[in-house]
């Protein structure tokens, strides 16, 4: 597990605000303010969105820092209803970076909006994975982000389908999808909720 503060309030006193100033930006109140910068409030991804546009920076320059800042990892897409994954590789690369579990430099990361996926993920969670180029072996039976040929990329479980080649892919709030072609399909390694990592065991 690794903890660490996020940035709101260095942004802030970099502004030279108050509590109360950046309150009124962000029409919230000061109450609100203290609760996100101390952690005592999750900072999910509508607060980061609406704290960036008050504090005039991008929404990820508001997660906690690392040992070393240099290291980050590509947010490639959000997931929401229907667990779709949108803004996949956004071309503008306007998504960002986010820092990576241990070890995880080479991974990528999606982030998690609304509740479609309760009670497994959350808003705001940050899911790390490993960019495939086929299914991976170890998929089966396992949550992971898969692209299906020539249609979306979800947050799904994998299963084997009836046709050859061919997968089921299970949802917590939405009929199954069955004997879908993917393109590639990989493993969640790892979450991060709030200020923590967590490793991804057996689904």
């Amino acid at each position: 597990m690794i903890a660490a503060v996020n940035r709101i309030r260095e942004m802030r006193e970099q502004k030279g605000w108050t509590l109360q100033q950046l309150a009124a930006e962000a029409h919230t109140s000061h109450q609100q303010i203290h609760r996100l910068e101390t952690e005592q409030r999750r900072l999910t991804t509508d607060w980061m969105t609406r704290l960036a546009r008050a504090l005039g920076c991008r929404a990820f320059e508001l997660l906690p820092p690392s040992d070393d800042e240099r290291i980050t990892v590509p947010i490639v897409g959000y997931v929401g209803a229907g667990e779709k994954v949108v803004n996949f590789e956004d071309p503008g690369g306007g998504l960002g970076p986010v820092i990576p579990p241990p070890q995880g430099e080479h991974m990528a990361a999606i982030v998690v909006r609304g509740d479609s996926m309760w009670p497994a993920y959350q808003e705001g969670d940050v899911l790390f994975f490993e960019p495939a180029t086929e299914v991976q072996a170890d998929c089966i039976g396992k949550e992971c982000i898969v692209q299906v040929r020539e249609g979306p990329t979800y947050v799904k479980r994998v299963f084997r389908g009836t046709g050859k080649d061919r997968f089921r892919l299970a949802s917590y709030k939405a009929p199954d999808i069955d004997n879908v072609d993917l393109v590639w399909a990989a493993r969640v390694r790892w979450i991060r909720r709030g200020r923590a990592f967590h490793q991804c065991g057996d689904f």
